[in-house]
């Protein structure tokens, strides 16, 4: 279908430039009339082309979303499995530091993973200038990790030492060779709050 819209546009642009050409050596006004109804010809065509190349690019981005749509849960079903794995465990963690920032003891202290949950909170595909990678795509993934902080054994009410710490995982793609491709990614905690589902704070009470 492109190679006809080309094909069309490359013989209007020809006869187009002929009449010019003709008309340099003082053709009649017929050529005239003739050199007008190719050049209106000519443009209708170049905007047939221009609006099935648009088409084409908004069905590819079409696809592309899904496509993203689905390397983005690939994505988190890989987190949950990794998180799954640390239930109950101790997490790495250097929370202190951000005590400036969020309602966290400037001190250092354990915290235990008990729940997590992921979602995808944006997600967009652009067209870019590249050759290569004519498309790119960003996804941003919300983590929210439920945990409870070590605290003495037997206490009445754990309940205040638990938190959630959220963080948002940015990932960028590029369209290569018909598939998506994470380029890179990056991560930053948005908040630590003194609180947590209470379908976590009863499954450990």
């Amino acid at each position: 279908m492109e190679i006809k819209f080309k094909s069309a546009i490359i013989c209007l642009l020809l006869s187009f430039c002929t009449l010019n050409f003709n008309d340099s050596f003082g053709q009649d006004a017929s050529k005239q009339t003739d050199k007008n109804e190719t050049g209106i010809a000519f443009e209708q065509a170049l905007k047939n082309y221009e609006a099935y190349k648009q088409k084409e690019q908004d069905e590819v981005a079409k696809k592309l979303s899904f496509s993203l749509n689905r390397v983005s849960e690939e994505w988190i079903a890989q987190a949950e499995k990794n998180k799954e794995d640390l239930l109950g465990t101790r997490i790495k963690q250097n929370w202190e530091k951000l005590a400036l920032f969020f309602p966290i003891s400037p001190s250092h202290y354990e915290y235990y993973l008990r729940g997590y949950k992921y979602s995808v909170i944006r997600s967009d595909v652009a067209k870019s200038d590249s050759i290569t990678s004519p498309y790119k795509a960003t996804a941003s993934i919300k983590e929210e990790l439920y945990v409870e902080k070590n605290h003495s054994q037997g206490i009445s009410d754990p309940a205040p030492y638990f938190y959630t710490v959220t963080t948002v995982y940015n990932l960028n793609f590029e369209y290569r060779q018909n598939k998506l491709e994470l380029i890179n990614s990056d991560s930053k905690i948005t908040a630590i709050e003194n609180t947590a589902p209470d379908e976590i704070k009863k499954r450990t009470l």
